[in-house]
Order: structure tokens, then sequence, then C-alpha cells
């Protein structure tokens, strides 16, 4: 071996360690805020505390949501945590070979609208969930459909184990 790649093999751990210690470090969190505050927060069906709260998360992508506050509509949907650009596949990798620290804080906010105690429009929204759900109307609504009286029911001839194949 050559002198000059001794120096480039020994060269090489020494680059190595010290990019390692000059790596970045990313945080990242999602910020969960409602009006009313103190509402039960679910993230993909785990508890993560009461509104105002924060929770660290690994993966950018689509996460369900749920809140609860006695005395309020619950919330349920989805939201995305979209990835800043120095998240990015291959500029990430450079960012994390700076050494900085990148700081990823996603704000999602949510307006609870009081509980209804109205029994009419709470059956009202039962049933237009009803229809956009089956978009078929009751049998008991429906004055076309046969009453169970007046359904067909075919009923197949009993076999005997004389009458079976052999």
């Amino acid at each position: 071996m050559t002198r000059r790649s001794i120096r480039l093999i020994a060269g090489v751990p020494l680059l190595f360690s010290l990019v390692g210690f000059g790596c970045g470090t990313v945080e990242r969190r999602i910020l969960i805020t409602s009006e009313p505050q103190g509402a039960r927060v679910f993230l993909n069906d785990t508890d993560v505390g009461v509104t105002p709260t924060e929770v660290d998360f690994t993966w950018f992508g689509v996460y369900d949501i749920r809140l609860n506050l006695p005395g309020h509509e619950p919330v349920v949907t989805k939201r995305e945590a979209k990835a800043p650009l120095h998240e990015q596949p291959i500029i990430d990798l450079v960012a994390l070979a700076m050494p900085t620290h990148k700081s990823t804080i996603i704000e999602w906010h949510f307006t609870l609208e009081p509980a209804s105690t109205d029994v009419d429009a709470l059956l009202d929204r039962a049933r237009e969930l009803r229809e956009r759900t089956t978009n078929e109307t009751p049998a008991s609504e429906d004055a076309s459909a046969p009453s169970p009286s007046e359904s067909r029911i075919v009923k197949q001839p009993e076999r005997n184990a004389a009458d079976a194949p052999r």
C-alpha cells in the first residue's frame, strides 16, 4: 500500500466522526388547542391529554382527531401534518448534517359547538345521516315496500339420506 492510500483510509473514520459530532437534531410536535379549552383529545385513538396540549410525533401524514368536552358536540375529523421544506427527502439529509436544532411545530385549532338539547333537531340529523349513508328510506316510511307477511319465501324441499347421490 502506498502512503497516500493509508492516509486516505485513516482519514475516512476521522471525517465520519467529525460529521457525527456536527449532526443536527430535529424536534417534531403537534400543538392542539380548542375554544373552549379543556376538551379531551384523542390522536389516532390514543388519549394525548386536554387542550391546550402538545404531543411529539414521528411521521408526517394524516391523523384522526377526536375532541370531547361535556356540554359540547364532539369533534371527529382528520388533519394532515405536512412536512416543511427542511423535512423533504434529500433536503433532510443535508439539514441533519448541519450542527443546528430544527423544530417543527404543527398547530391545529378546533372550535367546539354547544350541545343541542332539541330532540326534534337530533331526530332530523339522524334521518339526514341515515339518508346519506344508505340512500334508502326505511320500510316503515316507504309505502311501496312489501310487509314481512307479503314477502315471498321459497322453501327448499328437504332431502332424505336415501335421496343423497352415491
